[in-house]
């Protein structure tokens, strides 16, 4: 008998569960995560805290499970909504994730709505604090990128599904037919970073240079 597996890297908290083929319950499993604030407005999470959390509830739920159902058919994975990591060439986080609900980067997105007053008809939605393009032109402005030896940023949405795939294998609850999670960013999480042209579905050019 297999089972699917749902996952979410929620703001407060990481749940699973193994939901049998009828619909039915097997078994959950949730950790709450800390949410750091240096400052008012500022809201960080350490991406730690998450690959532990998720390491913990996978692993309560393979505990549970009777061998017979230790096969996952297909994956459901869910994360908060627009929070930039800081990678290094290495491709691990370098400081805490900054997440959606921050709003340090206010200035920056009322600057890029003033550089580029189309942005809200190109993007689908004006610039604002939750998205990544201000949270990185915040680090920019800040030095941070520099000072930390950043090479890029995800939005968690993204490294998330990768994340699953992995914890998957490690606790060996992945079934051989089950989907792989892509290693491309699909267009939709890419509207995360506020540099994409919803309109034609690739990477703007004028607001990259804005």
């Amino acid at each position: 008998m297999h089972c699917y597996l749902g996952i979410d890297i929620g703001t407060t908290a990481v749940k699973a569960a193994a939901i049998g083929l009828d619909g039915s319950l097997l078994k959950s499993s949730e950790v709450m995560i800390e949410t750091i604030r240096p400052r008012p407005g500022w809201s960080e999470q350490n991406p730690g805290a998450w690959v532990e959390a998720a390491h913990f509830c996978i692993a309560k739920i393979a505990e549970g499970l009777p061998a017979r159902l230790n096969n996952v058919l297909a994956i459901g994975f869910s994360g908060q909504m627009h929070g930039l990591i800081a990678l290094g060439a290495d491709n691990c986080p370098l400081r805490n994730a900054i997440l959606w609900n921050d709003d340090r980067a206010l200035a920056e997105a009322e600057y890029l709505n003033r550089a580029a007053p189309d942005l809200g008809a190109t993007l689908g939605v004006p610039a604002t604090p939750s998205f990544l393009a201000p949270k990185w032109m915040w680090l920019a402005k800040h030095g941070l990128i520099a000072h930390l030896g950043c090479a890029t940023s995800l939005p968690t949405c993204y490294r998330s599904s990768m994340r699953a795939r992995r914890l998957l294998a490690r606790y060996r609850l992945l079934h051989p037919r089950a989907s792989a999670c892509r290693k491309e960013c699909l267009w939709w999480r890419a509207r995360a970073t506020q540099l994409q042209d919803a309109s034609v579905c690739e990477w703007s050019g004028p607001v990259k240079v804005s």
